[in-house]
């Protein structure tokens, strides 16, 4: 058996924006290091060392920060078709792999062993991991007996909703799944959840001349970060450095290259690669993107740009 990952990193990033015009999402840095290393870091740690990262929006940074990795391969979308793409990793899976599936935007202390013990002992096709539902996230409707995915709240009238909710708390999607081969060659349509519903048995959708599908649910209860805004990114990057604990001179989190002059004063900062700040310089509480030039500046949370 061999574990597979893909990591979906072709977003455009369109409510990060100034920030995604500069750089995808997945290349973000936490602490100077870009989100996608990070997860990959986590993977090769549990021995998954072969997979997939689709590309899209700014692509070739997206193949710089993975070049550094072997047996990485990279499917450039010139159109992106969504969930669609995974579909692809099984022509290259054996009938007992397993592929992880991970959200280029998040940050999140996967528990690869548990989930995959879990898994492999539930008899399921796939596992997405969840966890307590947060405002603003759509819920995830499950079997609390069975722990079977039933499908998204969406689909389900307001009386079952209700009727589903009193057998536990709400859940939602975090991002992260395991899938066996039979799963990720189901995956057919631009958001991966059309494919699954009309197939999971007990879903309004369910259409019984498919084959079923079994997706059961494994909770998170440790660090989740998801990247939606800047100031979603300025509180994942003090969360990240926080549960790391990473030290960070003066609150600032520093990319390569950066110069600060000793008459400078910058703090609470998130700053990117190659950036100068010189002189009398006083900034605070910003996000300084890529090769940005300070020289006796005066700046308070904004984000500065080249």
């Amino acid at each position: 058996m061999t574990e597979y990952y893909f990591l979906l990193a072709g977003g455009l990033g369109t409510r990060t924006r100034p920030l995604s015009n500069y750089k995808p999402k997945p290349v973000f840095p936490l602490a100077g290091t870009p989100l996608i290393r990070i997860m990959l870091e986590q993977l090769y740690t549990q021995g998954i060392s072969q997979g997939f990262v689709n590309t899209h929006h700014l692509a070739a940074q997206v193949e710089a920060a993975v070049s550094g990795y072997p047996d990485v391969t990279v499917l450039y979308e010139a159109e992106l078709s969504g969930s669609k793409i995974i579909g692809t990793a099984a022509t290259s899976m054996a009938s007992d792999d397993l592929l992880w599936v991970v959200n280029g935007d998040i940050f999140i202390d996967i528990d690869f062993d548990g989930m995959k013990a879990a898994f492999l002992n539930s008899g399921c096709d796939g596992f997405l991991l969840a966890r307590r539902r947060e405002p603003g996230y759509p819920a995830l409707m499950i079997d609390h007996q069975t722990n079977l995915l039933l499908g998204r709240e969406k689909i389900f009238s307001a009386a079952e909703r209700r009727r589903l909710a009193q057998g536990g708390p709400e859940i939602m999607y975090t991002g992260v799944a395991i899938f066996n081969r039979k799963l990720t060659a189901a995956i057919n349509e631009i958001n991966f959840f059309d494919s699954f519903e009309k197939r999971l048995p007990g879903s309004p959708l369910f259409q019984a001349d498919r084959e079923p599908l079994r997706i059961g649910v494994f909770l998170h209860n440790s660090i989740w970060l998801d990247i939606g805004d800047p100031e979603s990114y300025k509180a994942a990057n003090r969360a990240y450095t926080d549960f790391k604990r990473i030290p960070v001179p003066n609150g600032n989190s520093l990319s390569p290259g950066v110069e600060i002059s000793a008459e400078a004063t910058v703090s609470d900062c998130i700053i990117w690669d190659n950036v100068r700040i010189t002189g009398a310089s006083v900034v605070k509480d910003c996000i300084v993107t890529d090769g940005v030039t300070l020289d006796g500046a005066q700046r308070t949370g904004k984000i500065l740009t080249s």
